[in-house]
Order: structure tokens, then sequence, then C-alpha cells
């Protein structure tokens, strides 16, 4: 809530921060999961980094 002493500038409290802060990680994790997808449909795999080596994913 504004109040009189804020001069417009909106502060959360802790609980709209975790719950803006949970719902912004998942729609990150959208994100990434359909930009993977983009990137098999056009180049066929998506470069990923797992233990130590290169590999080449092509599924999702």
């Amino acid at each position: 809530m504004m109040d009189k002493q804020s001069n417009g500038r909106w502060k959360p409290t802790e609980e709209e921060r975790v719950a803006y802060i949970k719902g912004m990680d998942a729609a990150m994790r959208r994100a990434a999961i359909k930009a993977r997808k983009r990137a098999i449909e056009t180049t066929g795999s998506v470069p990923t980094w797992r233990d130590g080596k290169i590999v080449y994913d092509t599924e999702v």
C-alpha cells in the first residue's frame, strides 16, 4: 500500500516480495523450456554443459 510519506513509491511487504520472486522463477522456467523447444526445432539440438563436457540434447 502507498502511504502519504512515500511520494508515490510502492514498497512491497516481505510476503509480496517472496510471492513475486516465486512467480518470476516459474515464468523463467517456462521461457527456458520454450527456448529449448524452439532451438531443437530449428537446429536439431541444444548444446548443454553436463559433467564437464558439452552434450547436444535433442529432447526437452
